[in-house]
């Protein structure tokens, strides 16, 4: 076990009281599949994150069905990767990691396996740290909700070894293939509607339904990425009448120099979809700007998640589509 005793029963106790007290995180230990795990909720809103995955594997409403996508049980290979699904946070680019790690995939197992756990008190949040990757870059993370309702997460990569890096964190959802999925758009975009595409032609349905905003239908006709270089990182996945809405902050730095697109107009958020019928999931991927890291150095990246009420179930309705615009903080019109 690689958790951090840190915490007495007693101690657990007072930051779950601490929660209710103040309408804020609750962070009791439990179990998921066999695993050690811990559940925060804020009354409302749950999610469940198991240390031993790096992941957060649940996040729904209390009593509510679960966001997230997760492999069956037995079924977690997918190539030379376990994949069991939820949510984690690689370090980015991808296109370096032949150079960093050896290879282009699978991600470094130290960013994916047996983090270490720490309840922390003031606010209460969950607080993850890995071991240093092949790379000397090590990631930690925190958990909690916020006063108004959002999931935080907190993910910071910080560089262990003497040779420089650039870097940026990236958050990896997978869930299960929703009925659309919304990004942000930049309106002045050499990108053809705002989208950049990985290969060129894409299965699903992508339309630029908005100068800001761009939506797409996930389809079973095979995989395929895309990437926008939006003037925020954000991306909601709407099923119903509900929306999952993620958020990156702003951060400190106005950096453009996002990862994968070209220098000054990369990516911050992008969209994977699996695209097989048998298991049909998808990735809501939110990138931070790059960063020069030397030994000792760290980059943190904030991301927000919510779930918001939509005024109806057609994703073609320009009332569904100016509701997304809205949680994006973008013009649906122009």
């Amino acid at each position: 076990m690689n958790y951090r005793a840190l915490l007495t029963s007693t101690a657990f106790l007072s930051v779950a009281l601490a929660g209710q007290s103040l309408g804020q995180t609750t962070i009791t230990p439990t179990t998921l599949a066999g695993r050690e795990a811990f559940r925060l909720t804020d009354g409302k809103t749950e999610a469940v994150v198991v240390p031993s995955l790096a992941r957060v594997m649940q996040y729904g409403a209390v009593g509510g069905e679960n966001w997230l996508w997760q492999a069956p049980a037995g079924q977690e290979m997918q190539g030379g990767w376990k994949n069991f699904g939820g949510e984690k946070a690689w370090v980015a680019p991808q296109g370096q990691w032949p150079v960093y790690i050896g290879h282009a995939f699978p991600p470094d197992p130290a960013w994916e396996a047996d983090f270490r756990a720490e309840v922390l008190a003031g606010p209460p949040r969950l607080r993850l740290e890995g071991s240093p990757g092949k790379c000397g870059v090590s990631v930690s993370r925190e958990f909690s909700f916020a006063e108004n309702g959002e999931f935080v997460a907190v993910t910071t990569i910080h560089k262990t070894g003497a040779a420089p890096i650039m870097a940026g964190g990236w958050t990896v959802t997978q869930l299960p293939a929703p009925a659309a999925v919304f990004l942000p758009a930049n309106v002045n975009s050499p990108y053809q509607d705002g989208v950049y595409r990985w290969p060129p032609r894409l299965a699903g349905t992508v339309s630029r339904v908005a100068p800001g905003l761009v939506r797409v239908i996930p389809s079973t006709a095979g995989s395929y990425k895309l990437g926008v270089d939006a003037p925020l990182g954000a991306i909601a996945a709407v099923k119903g009448r509900t929306a999952f809405v993620q958020r990156a902050d702003p951060g400190k730095k106005k950096s453009s120099n996002y990862p994968d697109g070209a220098e000054g107009g990369g990516f911050p958020a992008e969209f994977y979809d699996h695209g097989e019928a048998e298991r049909h999931y998808v990735e809501l991927e939110l990138l931070s700007p790059l960063s020069a890291l030397h030994e000792a150095q760290s980059s943190t990246f904030t991301v927000r998640w919510s779930l918001r009420p939509l005024p109806g179930d057609n994703v073609d309705s320009p009332e569904v589509r100016e509701a997304v615009a809205g949680f994006f903080g973008v013009a649906e019109r122009p």
